[in-house]
């Protein structure tokens, strides 16, 4: 954080423009530390009911030991790199680091739209609530717009190629990954699409 606070520049002032930021959930991830007094790993174990809604293989990498749902991992490249050998650390401490099967990932976006990982239905309304900012069109709190095909989709699409999102009113969760990391962004969804024209 205080690299980025040395290194970086302001973009706008407070509210005016949105722009996704690791370092914006690297703080989240301290204040729930500091909130809970526990590490990041046991606030989400307090916070979130993995073990009772049966989401076994979802765990922080390196920060928790692999459980045995979760040992089996897809390998994702970026620039022939395997990064299953590269120290996870870039990618922990709220920004990113959550390794989870893709029927545990599809299992928590149900179970958060039906009202099950919440003990307050307006905490999600605040995380759907679209933020009034310039480049924010359809944006959410962590959760978004996720243009996959007819109908309204929410979900969040990861950096490393991962794709989580959910319509409500057919109750249809996907997720999806890829091995590569891809050179648009918008290449993340290709196969998503796919299985929603496959489903309809």
């Amino acid at each position: 954080m205080r690299w980025a606070v040395e290194h970086g520049r302001p973009l706008a002032p407070p509210g005016e423009e949105f722009h996704y930021s690791d370092t914006g959930y690297v703080i989240l991830g301290e204040v729930l530390e500091l909130v809970t007094g526990r590490s990041l790993a046991a606030a989400y174990r307090t916070l979130l009911p993995l073990g009772e809604l049966g989401l076994d293989s979802i765990h922080l990498e390196s920060l928790e030991p692999t459980p045995g749902a979760g040992a089996d991992r897809a390998h994702q490249y970026v620039a022939g790199t395997d990064l299953l050998t590269v120290d996870p650390s870039c990618d922990l401490w709220g920004g990113g680091g959550l390794v989870s099967t893709m029927s545990d990932l599809t299992g928590f976006v149900r179970a958060l739209f039906r009202g099950r990982v919440f003990a307050r239905p307006a905490t999600l309304a605040t995380m759907l609530a679209p933020v009034e900012a310039r480049g924010a069109a359809g944006r959410g709190m962590g959760i978004y717009e996720v243009p996959l095909g007819p109908g309204r989709w929410w979900g969040h699409c990861g950096v490393w190629g991962v794709v989580m999102a959910y319509r409500p009113d057919r109750d249809l969760a996907v997720a999806t990954t890829v091995t590569g990391q891809p050179d648009d962004p918008d290449e993340r969804l290709t196969l998503g699409r796919e299985l929603v024209r496959a489903v309809r």
